[in-house]
């Protein structure tokens, strides 16, 4: 049985153009797989956001992910008081 982490909360769902700090959480996430780890990629996304803006971000975090094998590894969540 592998350990399952999850990297949460990453923040880079609404900064699509912050390369460096993706590269921050993807160099954990891929260090934690290659020590045999499944990773989930956590992302907290606000109620107040709208759906278009939600939907760009999540296919822009995608295709950065993707290259990494780790488009099916993200996950979202929100909440309200």
């Amino acid at each position: 049985m592998s350990i399952t982490v999850c990297i949460a909360p990453a923040k880079t769902l609404d900064y699509p153009n912050g390369g460096g700090h993706l590269w921050a959480y993807l160099n954990w996430a891929l260090g934690l797989r290659a020590l045999g780890c499944k990773v989930i990629w956590l992302e907290f996304v606000p109620p107040s956001t709208p759906a278009e803006e939600i939907r760009a971000n999540i296919a822009a975090l995608k295709i950065r992910l993707e290259t990494y094998g780790l488009v099916n590894c993200l996950a979202l969540h929100s909440w309200t008081n």
